[in-house]
């Protein structure tokens, strides 16, 4: 130093002397270093030594030190305070439920050295505001052995069913940023159910990716012919054959296709670019910020969104965190499907391009299909719509699920009215029958979150009585819809989503209304108001796409009609289910 002052290490140490003196964090234990076998110089080097090591630190954890606001002589010694934590890998902080097990993995930027209370109920970040719009969980986690950093994304999507592959195929098409999160640790291989992809849906599908009819059409069956058959109380016998194709193709310009779950599927994610889809993602929650909403899921992993779009269907975790008390409405009807090889079945009991319906007013009152699914498959179902018996009958007691012990024993009881469709059931392994429960939706007030920045979509949104062939037919005019306004926004992700519900929910609305309307009259009751001819006009309304123009006059009784007051029906919150 200059003649008469001290060396410049050795000021350095007085200050940092005197600031030990004058701050309370004097009154700690510091690192047992023998200061007084030490020389100046010696000492010096020591806590340079020291800092060393914090940046190190520091830097392993992903963390910038100036972030935090920590000078070159930030007191390191810290370190050594019992009350501070031990750095041991995975030891000491578990993502897996974003609490602290014993210590925070660093002290708050608040309070250097000071443990967490061992209260905290907020998100590990809280307290390191790490991000201007961030109100729960910052954008940076530690990134310690065994856990991993938060995803990024424009557009999240919750659910890898058929809504949520569509949706991803249409963004990708538009060249939007988006990931896929789907609760199975991986896609699927086969099915029990199938979807009848009409007019409506099929131009959708047209809209989401220009290769998607080719592909529908390949892998399932066109519906040429029809094969109703009506019998009534007494046990009367009406059936007919009509040319369903022909009359698509003079109606709509193509035929109706039916295809099984799993081949639709596969259909979409054959378009997606690799690495969109992310398994094992099981939704846990979200929570809104300034601009961008976090997701978190069971396996402790989180990602951050613009904006997110609830696809996972009708008893949705997105949209019971939106509308905790949202309304089911239980038909008392139970299902048995499956989905089995034709050549396993006896010859002539599913015809190629056919679809064979009955619809039986006998005690218990019921109805089946037997359809050529497309691919060498089968589908074969039968619904017990009395609300008296169905659950009686159930082997879940309503709940449903597959391969149900007794359920085959319960579907042949029914079945065994008819020979062809008893010899079918008989071919099915029970481990694959399907039972489930018809389940709808009451209309919800809103789509959108309070924040504006998450919307439902498919059966998240408007789940409806299977009917009228509505719910995935409608779901792909959402995709189209959602892409188109995403599309257009120019980053204004809010307003997107405000314009899709603006677009979609009065329609849909009205197709939710008029399928739950024809399935409560399944159930055993009066007739219903609409005549023959009104139900097919607004089913005709229903499936036609783009064009849409007002329904008709017919659908006031619709929306007058008080579902919850009706025969064997039961309108409960899913706390109640």
């Amino acid at each position: 130093g200059a003649s008469g002052s001290a060396p410049h290490h050795v000021q350095r140490l007085a200050r940092w002397r005197r600031f030990r003196e004058s701050s309370s964090i004097s009154k700690r234990p510091f690192l047992n270093l023998s200061y007084s076998k030490l020389s100046c110089k010696a000492k010096f080097r020591a806590l340079c030594a020291l800092n060393c090591c914090w940046y190190i630190l520091l830097s392993s954890c992903r963390f910038s030190s100036s972030h935090y606001g920590l000078s070159l002589f930030v007191p390191i010694r810290y370190l050594a305070d019992p009350r501070c934590v031990k750095v041991k890998s995975g030891s000491d902080y578990s993502l897996a439920n974003n609490k602290p097990k014993q210590r925070s993995l660093l002290p708050r930027h608040c309070d250097l050295g000071m443990e967490q209370p061992k209260d905290v109920s907020t998100d590990f970040n809280t307290a390191w505001g790490c991000r201007e719009d961030a109100q729960t969980v910052a954008a940076s986690v530690p990134h310690n052995e065994g856990t991993s950093p938060v995803e990024d994304t424009t557009i999240g999507i919750v659910g890898g069913g058929l809504v949520g592959l569509a949706a991803a195929v249409a963004l990708s098409q538009a060249g939007i940023p988006c990931r896929v999160f789907e609760r199975a640790l991986a896609m699927r291989s086969s099915s029990q159910g199938v979807v009848a992809l009409w007019n409506n849906g099929l131009r959708a599908l047209a809209a989401i990716h220009p290769e998607l009819p080719a592909k529908v059409r390949a892998a399932g069956s066109e519906m040429l012919t029809v094969e109703p058959t009506i019998i009534d109380a007494a046990g009367n016998v009406d059936s007919k054959v009509m040319e369903w194709g022909k009359m698509a193709e003079a109606q709509y310009g193509q035929t109706s296709v039916m295809i099984s779950w799993h081949n639709l599927q596969q259909a979409l994610a054959s378009l997606l670019p690799p690495g969109i889809v992310s398994c094992d993602r099981n939704f846990d929650g979200y929570h809104e910020e300034r601009s961008s909403v976090l997701l978190r899921f069971k396996n402790g992993l989180q990602a951050r969104c613009k904006a997110v779009l609830g696809c996972d269907g009708m008893f949705s975790g997105v949209c019971g965190q939106m509308f905790p008390d949202a309304q089911f409405i239980d038909f008392g009807q139970v299902t048995w499907n499956a989905l089995l090889p034709r050549q396993g079945l006896p010859p002539g009991s599913v015809i190629s391009n056919c679809t064979k319906r009955l619809n039986s007013s006998e005690e218990p009152a019921w109805s089946s299909f037997l359809n050529d699914a497309g691919s060498g498959d089968a589908y074969v179902q039968v619904r017990v719509s009395d609300s008296e018996k169905s659950v009686s009958m159930s082997a879940s007691l309503g709940r449903g699920g597959l391969g149900l012990a007794g359920s085959k024993a319960q579907m042949l009881k029914v079945a065994a009215r008819r020979a062809n469709i008893s010899e079918a059931v008989q071919a099915i392994d029970e481990a694959q029958l399907f039972e489930r429960c018809m389940m709808a939706r009451v209309p919800h007030s809103t789509w959108l979150s309070a924040g504006g920045r998450v919307a439902l979509m498919g059966d998240a949104a408007h789940g409806m009585h299977p009917s009228m062939g509505q719910g995935c037919n409608s779901s792909f005019e959402d995709v189209v819809e959602m892409a188109e306004a995403l599309s257009s926004c120019d980053g204004d992700w809010s307003t997107a989503l405000a314009r899709y519900e603006a677009i979609r929910k009065p329609t849909t609305d009205l197709m939710q209304l008029f399928s739950n309307y024809v399935g409560a009259h399944y159930n055993k009751g009066e007739a219903a108001e609409l005549s023959d001819q009104e139900t097919r006009e607004l089913s005709s309304w229903a499936q036609t796409f783009p064009s849409r123009g007002p329904p008709p006059t017919s659908a006031d009784v619709v929306r007058k009609f008080d579902i919850a007051g009706y025969h064997g029906i039961k309108v409960s919150s899913r706390s109640q289910l």
